[in-house]
């Protein structure tokens, strides 16, 4: 198996706020205290040949908040949750398996340097110990992957992010982001990545809408591997509402790797956020 697969399958089988949707890649450029919640759902590929098998209402749900601290600091934190529905494993078995599963939440500080440029820094608490080769942890990592390190199994991560360019009041709109994930785990040093990303679009008075692209780099634990082989990449179609204190999202995810699209096809999120 080529190493990009094992980005993520290491993981799975062993302007205002407005300006932003949940993900937490993307940061914030306004000082704007928030709360929401994203859902996503993956559209599986039937049959494939790969365990385990999503059906029915399989899905990850995140919810965020952002505290203000100062002028310039803000408390930021996350608590992701994986409905998992499993096909039967064989023709003697009709029952659908339901399991639910908590992720490790993020407690971060977010630092304002000026309206173009953040930083956050943080880390999840290995407190999910229950996570290792379950159905959950496949599930989390692959529909919210800009956040796969939140389904770590027993694992302490640690990420800094930083982000330059903003979402005007009107117009077209450039922000990048580059930071690093890394994994501590009880008995070793895990992967270490590096997390990037680019996102373009247009804000009118009441939407804004974004294309993005977004992956992981592995730095370590891949000897000889090409650049190709250690990175995974998504694409990410987003529309939100700006009108109000409740700023509803919508929009689609999709692997650039044909052969993540040989299993899932492609994500739907929905999601709220609301100022205060």
């Amino acid at each position: 198996m080529r190493y990009r697969h094992m980005v993520v399958v290491g993981v799975l089988v062993t302007g205002p706020a407005s300006t932003l949707s949940a993900q937490r890649l993307w940061l914030t450029d306004d000082h704007a205290q928030v709360a929401g919640i994203e859902i996503a759902k993956g559209f599986f590929a039937q049959d494939n040949g790969f365990s385990p098998q999503f059906a029915g209402a399989s899905s990850v749900a995140t919810v965020f908040g952002r505290v203000r601290l100062d002028s310039k600091l803000m408390v930021t934190a996350e608590i992701p949750f994986a409905h998992v529905e499993e096909e039967p494993l064989t023709i003697f078995s009709t029952r659908t398996r339901t399991t639910n599963t908590f992720g490790n939440p993020w407690i971060g500080i977010q630092a304002d340097a000026n309206p173009s440029t953040a930083i956050e820094v943080g880390f999840r608490p290995g407190l999910a110990s229950d996570l290792d080769e379950s159905a959950g942890q496949s599930l989390g990592a692959l529909l919210d992957f800009d956040h796969f390190d939140a389904w770590y199994s027993s694992a302490t991560v640690f990420g800094a992010l930083v982000r330059a360019g903003r979402v005007p009041d009107r117009g077209l709109f450039t922000v990048g982001v580059v930071g690093g994930t890394f994994a501590f785990e009880t008995s070793s040093n895990g992967p270490a990545y590096a997390d990037y990303g680019l996102r373009v679009g247009e804000r009118w008075p009441s939407v804004i809408a974004s294309l993005a692209l977004s992956g992981h780099l592995i730095l370590n634990q891949c000897s000889g591997c090409t650049i190709d082989e250690r990175m995974v990449n998504q694409l990410a179609a987003t529309v939100v509402s700006v009108r109000g204190r409740f700023q509803p999202e919508a929009g689609v995810r999709v692997f650039l790797d044909p052969s993540f699209r040989d299993y899932i096809k492609a994500t739907a999120f929905v999601g709220t956020t609301l100022r205060f």
